[in-house]
C-alpha cells in the first residue's frame, strides 16, 4: 500500500513538473490535479496542450468530470459483459461530446493537434496511394498515374529519411500529399477521391450522434434519414477540408470554421444539450 501511495505521489510530482515547464496557456487547473487521478489529469493536459490557448479552470473541471464519468461507465459496461460493439458506440458518443466544451477556434486547434498525433498510418493509406488505387473511379489517365507513382516513391524516401534522422518522432506526410493532389488532380477528381476515402468513417460519426439524440429524447424533432444524411454531409465536409488543405493552414482553418458555423440543426441541439449542466446526465439518468 505504501509503495502504491509513493508511486502515485511521484506521478503527481511528474505531472506538476510537466505542466509547470510549459507556458501559462498550457497549465492544468490545480484543482483538477488535486482531485482527479493521474490518467484524468493527463487527458485534460492533452486537450489544453493541443488547443494552445488558455482554457478556463471551470471548463477544465468539466472535461475532468466528463472523463471520470465516462471511464466509470465504460468500466461498468465491461464488468457487466456488454457487447464490444455497444461499448464502442458508447465511447464514440461520449467522444463526440468533448468538442461542445470548446469554442470554434479551440475545436479546430484540438482537431488539428489530434491529427498531428495520429499520423503514423502506412504509405498504402496516403492520398497518393488511394488515388492510384481508385484511378478508374476518379478518371485518372496513365500519365497522371505515372506522375503519382513517382511522387509516391519520393514520399517513401522522405519518410525513410525523416525516420532515420528523428527515430522518436512521427513523420506527417499530409501537407505533401495535399499539395501533390492539388497540383495533379482537378477539383472534381480531388473531391471524388476524398469522398471515397472518408465516407465510411464519417457515417459512424453520424450514427453515433443519432443514437445520442434518441437517448436524450431529442429525436422527436428530426427525421432519422434526413438527419443522418445531414450529419454525414457535415462530417464528410469537415474531414475533406482537413485533408484537402493540409498544406495551407490558413485556408484549412477558414473553411473548417465556415463548416462548423453551418453545422446541422440536430448537431446544434446536441451541443446545446451537452453544454447544459441539467442535460449532462452521463452515468446518471442518461439512458445509454
Amino acid at each position: 500500500m505504501k509503495s502504491a501511495k509513493k508511486m502515485t505521489k511521484w506521478i503527481f510530482i511528474g505531472l506538476f513538473a510537466l505542466v509547470g515547464s510549459k507556458a501559462k496557456s498550457q497549465n492544468v487547473d490545480s484543482l483538477v490535479i488535486k482531485n482527479y487521478t493521474p490518467s484524468i489529469v493527463v487527458k485534460v493536459y492533452e486537450i489544453v496542450s493541443k488547443v494552445q490557448t488558455p482554457i478556463p479552470a471551470k471548463r477544465q473541471r468539466q472535461f475532468a468530470r466528463l472523463f471520470k464519468e465516462n471511464d466509470s461507465l465504460i468500466t461498468a459496461l465491461i464488468k457487466n459483459g456488454s457487447a464490444v460493439s455497444y461499448i464502442d458506440s458508447v465511447k464514440a458518443s461520449t467522444e463526440s461530446r468533448f468538442d461542445s466544451l470548446l469554442s470554434t477556434k479551440e475545436n479546430y486547434k484540438y482537431y488539428i493537434g489530434s491529427k498531428k498525433v495520429d499520423n503514423s498510418y502506412p504509405i498504402a493509406l496516403t492520398q497518393i496511394s488511394l488515388a492510384i488505387t481508385y484511378k478508374d473511379s476518379i478518371g485518372l489517365n496513365d500519365s497522371a498515374v505515372n506522375v503519382l507513382l513517382t511522387k509516391l516513391d519520393t514520399l517513401k524516401q522522405m519518410k525513410a529519411s525523416f525516420n532515420a534522422q528523428y527515430p522518436d518522432k512521427v513523420f506527417d506526410s499530409r501537407p505533401y500529399e495535399s499539395m501533390i493532389m492539388t497540383n495533379i488532380l482537378t477539383e472534381d477528381q480531388y473531391s471524388l477521391l476524398l469522398n471515397l476515402k472518408n465516407k465510411v468513417r464519417v457515417k459512424s460519426f453520424a450514427e453515433s450522434d443519432w443514437k445520442e439524440l434518441v437517448q436524450r429524447g431529442l429525436d422527436k424533432n428530426y427525421n432519422k434519414d434526413s438527419t443522418l444524411s445531414s450529419l454525414s454531409d457535415f462530417y464528410l465536409a469537415r474531414q475533406n477540408v482537413y485533408d484537402r488543405y493540409a498544406h495551407d493552414k490558413i485556408k484549412q482553418s477558414a473553411n473548417m470554421t465556415v463548416i462548423y458555423n453551418n453545422r446541422p440543426d440536430a448537431l446544434k441541439a446536441l451541443i446545446h444539450a451537452r453544454r447544459n449542466p441539467g442535460n449532462n446526465t452521463i452515468g446518471q439518468s442518461y439512458n445509454w
